[in-house]
C-alpha cells in the first residue's frame, strides 16, 4: 500500500472515530428528551400542560448547551492531536455535524405537539426562546467548520416559522386591543401637555411608545435571538407609526391651506426673479410721467378716488384680503394643542431613533465576524431600510406641522395687525386748528367754522378738517410686542424639529411684510410707510438674529436629537436670502417716485395694467425730497405673548363706519358737505378782506 492510501485511510479512520465518539456523546446526553410530553390538540390542553413543557424544554437546553460545551472542549484539547494525524479543520466539522445530526431528530418532535403549530394556539412555548438560541449557537459553530462544498440546514429554521407567526399573532393582538387606541379620544383631552412648560408633550404619546417598547423587550426577555424578532417588530412598527402620526397631524394642517402664504410667496419670487429693479421700458414711461407732472400739465383734484377711501376706511384693506379667509376647520384647534403635537412628533422621532440604536447594538453583538450568519444579515438589512423611512415620514409630518404652524401665526393669528393695521392711521374730521374729533363719532351738522380771526379763517384749508389719528403701527411695534411669543414657542419646539419651525416663521413674516409694502406701493401710498422701512427691517432682523441665537444654543446644549451646526447654517442662509430681498427693495423705494413703484408692483403681482394706479397722481414726493414727518410709533408697545403656548389676539372688532347725515345721505357725502361750508367760508373771508382793502386805498 502507497504512503498516500495509507494516509487517507487513516484520515478516513480518524472522521469515523470522531464521528462515532460524538454522535455517542450527543445520544447520552439527549436520550432522555426521546419521548417529549404528549400534549392534546387545543388551546386549553396546551395551557394545562404548560409547567411540563417548560421542564421538558429546559432540559433540552441544557443537553444542547452540554454539546456545545464538549464541542469546545475537542477544540482546545483534542484539535491539535488530530491535525497532528492529517485531519486538521475536519475534526472540528465531523464533530459538530455529528452533534447536529444527533439533534435535528428531538427538534422535528417538538412540531409534534410540544411546539403549537396550529393555528388555534400561536405562541412560543415556555423556555423555548432560550432553546432557540442554543440552536443558533450549535448551528453557527456547524456552519463554522463545515467545509465549503457542504449543504448545512440550520436547526433553527425547523421552528423559525413557528416562532415568526406567534410573534405577528401577539403584536398584531397588542396593536388591536392597545396601541391602535392610544391616542383615541377627544383631541382636546389628550393633546394636553405632560408637564409644561418643560415638557409639552401628552401623555398619550409616552403611553404609546412605553407599549412599543414591551413590544420589543417582551419576546427579547424570554431568550429569542433579536434577529428573528426583528422582521414581526418592523411590520408591527410600519403600522403603529404611520397610524398614529395621522392623529398628530390633521390632513387640513398644511402651510398650502392659508392661501395668502402662497401669494406672498409668489410676490417675493417675483421681487427676487427682477431682484428689485424697473426695466427701461418702465423707467422710460416713469420719465414722461416726471415731465407731465412738472409741466404741470396734470393736476390732480383735491379729492380722488383714493382719497375719499381714506376719509372712509377704519382699516388698511388689502387688494387681495379674501385671500386672508381659511376655511375654519384649519384653524379649529388652538396653538398650544399644535404645539402639544408637534412636540410629541418630535418625542416619536427621538424614541424611533433609540429603538434603531438598541436593534443595530442587540443585531452587531449577537452576530458572529467570523461566520455571520444570512438571518442577522437580513434583520441588519432591514434596520437599514425600514427605520429610516418611518424616520424620514415622521420628520416630514413633523415639518408640515411647523409650517402650518408657522404660517397660522403669521397669516391667521397676526393677521389684523400685518394686513389690517400696519402703517395704517385711522382719519379724524376737526373742527379746525382745535381739537380733532374722530370721524366715527362726527355728527353732520354740528360743525362751526373758527371765523373769529381772518387769519384762522384763512388757515381752515382741507388739512383742517382731515387728519389722521392715533397712533401708527410699524412691523417694528409687531415684533417687539410678540417677541417673547416667539421665543417661547421656540423654546418649546423639539429639536429635530427647532430649524423647520425657525425657518418658516423668519421667511413667513419677511414675505408678509414684503407683501404688505407692494400693496400700499401698488395703492400709491407711499407716504404711509416711507419713514418706517429701515427700522422696520432693522427690527425684523434682530427678531429673526435672536430666535436663531436660541436655536444655536439648543444645538450647543442638545448631544442628540438630530440638530447639527449644518443645519442651522442651512437655514442661516434661507433668512439672510429673503432680508436681502426685503432690503433690496427699500433700497430701490428710496430712489423712485410713487408713480413707478405703482407700476413695478403692478408687474410684481402680475396684473394686466399695471398703470390703473398710477394714472391718480401721487402726494408722495420725488427721491430726494422727504415726505412730511408722521406721528411716531408707540414707544411702549404693549407686550403681548402667548400664554402656554396660546396665542392671545386682539378681538376682531367690525369696523367702524362713519354715521349716517340726519337727512338719510352718507357720512361720504356729510364730509363733502363739511368741506363745502369750509370752501364757501373761506370765499366770503376773503371777500371781506378784499373790499376792506379797497376801502383803504
Amino acid at each position: 500500500m502507497r504512503d498516500e492510501e495509507s494516509e487517507e485511510l487513516l484520515g478516513q479512520f480518524g472522521q469515523w472515530f470522531v464521528w462515532e465518539s460524538s454522535s455517542k456523546a450527543a445520544e447520552l446526553a439527549l436520550h432522555p428528551f426521546d419521548e417529549p410530553p404528549q400534549v392534546p390538540p387545543g388551546e386549553e390542553a396546551w395551557k394545562r400542560l404548560g409547567p411540563k413543557i417548560k421542564n421538558y424544554l429546559q432540559g433540552l437546553t441544557g443537553a444542547v448547551q452540554s454539546l456545545l460545551d464538549e464541542l469546545e472542549c475537542e477544540k482546545s484539547f483534542y484539535n491539535e492531536a488530530w491535525a497532528a494525524q492529517g485531519l486538521g479543520s475536519r475534526h472540528l466539522s465531523v464533530a459538530s455535524s455529528a452533534m447536529v445530526a444527533a439533534v435535528r431528530p428531538r427538534v422535528e418532535r417538538l412540531k409534534l405537539g410540544v411546539w403549537p403549530t396550529e393555528s388555534s394556539v400561536l405562541e412560543v412555548p415556555p423556555g423555548g426562546g432560550r432553546l432557540i438560541q442554543v440552536l443558533e449557537a450549535l448551528d453557527r459553530e456547524a456552519s463554522r467548520h463545515r467545509e465549503s462544498k457542504a449543504i448545512f440546514e440550520p436547526l433553527v429554521d425547523i421552528l423559525v416559522p413557528h416562532v415568526t407567526a406567534a410573534l405577528t399573532h401577539s403584536l398584531n393582538t397588542l396593536d388591536r386591543d392597545i396601541t391602535s387606541h392610544a391616542l383615541d379620544g377627544n383631541p382636546d383631552a389628550i393633546f394636553v401637555p405632560l408637564q409644561p412648560p418643560t415638557t409639552i408633550f401628552c401623555e398619550a404619546v409616552v403611553t404609546l411608545w412605553r407599549f412599543i417598547h414591551d413590544a420589543l423587550d417582551a419576546p427579547l426577555s424570554l431568550g429569542l435571538p433579536v434577529d428573528i424578532v426583528t422582521s414581526p417588530f418592523m411590520v408591527f412598527l410600519k403600522e403603529v407609526l404611520p397610524r398614529s402620526s395621522e392623529r398628530l397631524l390633521r390632513s387640513c394642517e398644511k402651510g398650502e391651506a392659508f392661501r395668502m402664504s402662497s401669494r406672498a410667496a409668489k410676490v417675493a419670487a417675483e421681487l427676487k426673479y427682477t431682484n428689485c429693479q424697473i426695466d427701461s421700458d418702465q423707467e422710460e414711461v416713469a420719465g414722461k410721467a416726471d415731465d407731465t407732472k412738472r409741466s404741470g400739465r396734470s393736476r390732480r383734484k383735491l379729492f380722488t378716488r383714493a382719497d375719499r377711501s381714506f376719509v372712509e376706511e377704519t382699516k388698511n384693506v388689502t387688494l387681495e384680503a379674501n385671500l386672508l379667509e381659511v376655511n375654519p376647520q384649519v384653524v379649529v384647534t388652538s396653538v398650544q394643542q399644535v404645539m402639544v403635537r408637534l412636540a410629541s412628533i418630535g418625542f416619536c422621532c427621538g424614541e424611533l431613533a433609540e429603538v434603531q440604536a438598541k436593534l443595530f447594538k442587540m443585531i452587531n453583538s449577537g452576530d458572529d465576524d467570523g461566520c455571520p450568519t444570512a438571518r442577522h444579515n437580513e434583520a441588519r438589512m432591514l434596520i437599514c431600510e425600514e427605520l429610516p423611512d418611518l424616520q424620514e415620514t415622521l420628520l416630514y409630518q413633523g415639518q408640515t406641522l411647523a409650517r402650518y404652524l408657522a404660517a397660522r401665526l403669521v397669516y391667521h393669528e397676526l393677521r389684523s395687525e400685518l394686513f389690517e393695521k400696519l402703517y395704517f392711521k385711522t382719519p379724524v374730521m376737526t373742527t379746525g386748528p382745535g381739537s380733532p374729533t374722530p370721524s366715527a363719532s362726527f355728527t353732520p351738522g354740528s360743525f362751526t367754522p373758527r371765523s373769529a380771526t381772518p387769519g384762522a379763517a384763512t388757515n381752515a384749508t382741507t388739512g383742517s378738517f382731515l387728519q389722521e389719528g392715533g397712533a401708527l403701527l410699524t412691523l417694528k411695534d409687531v415684533v417687539l410686542s410678540r417677541q417673547n411669543s416667539f421665543l417661547s414657542l421656540i423654546e418649546q419646539t423639539p429639536t429635530i424639529l427647532l430649524v423647520s419651525f425657525v425657518g418658516e416663521l423668519g421667511i413667513e413674516l419677511t414675505h408678509a411684510w414684503l407683501y404688505v409694502i407692494v400693496d400700499y406701493l401698488r395703492k400709491q401710498k407711499l407716504d404711509q410707510i416711507y419713514d418706517y422701512l429701515e427700522s422696520d427691517q432693522e427690527a425684523l432682523s434682530r427678531s429673526i438674529e435672536s430666535m436663531m441665537q436660541m436655536t444655536r444654543k439648543r444645538v450647543q446644549t442638545t448631544a442628540l436629537g438630530g440638530l447639527t451646526h449644518e443645519d442651522c447654517r442651512n437655514v442661516e442662509k434661507r433668512l439672510e436670502e429673503v432680508q436681502r430681498l426685503s432690503q433690496c427693495l427699500i433700497e430701490e423705494i428710496h430712489s423712485r417716485t410713487a408713480d413707478e413703484l405703482a407700476r413695478y408692483a403692478a408687474k410684481v403681482r402680475g396684473e394686466a395694467d399695471g398703470d390703473t394706479f398710477a394714472r391718480e397722481r401721487s402726494t408722495t414726493p420725488p427721491p430726494g425730497v422727504k415726505p412730511q414727518p408722521r406721528s411716531t410709533s408707540p414707544a411702549n408697545a404693549r407686550t403681548q405673548s402667548f400664554p402656554h403656548g396660546e396665542v392671545l389676539l386682539s378681538p376682531r372688532c367690525p369696523s367702524p363706519q362713519l354715521p349716517d347725515s340726519p337727512d338719510g345721505g352718507s357720512s361720504k357725502r356729510s364730509a363733502k358737505q363739511l368741506f363745502q361750508q369750509a370752501w364757501k367760508a373761506t370765499k366770503r373771508l376773503g371777500k371781506g378782506h378784499k373790499e376792506k382793502h379797497e376801502g383803504h386805498n
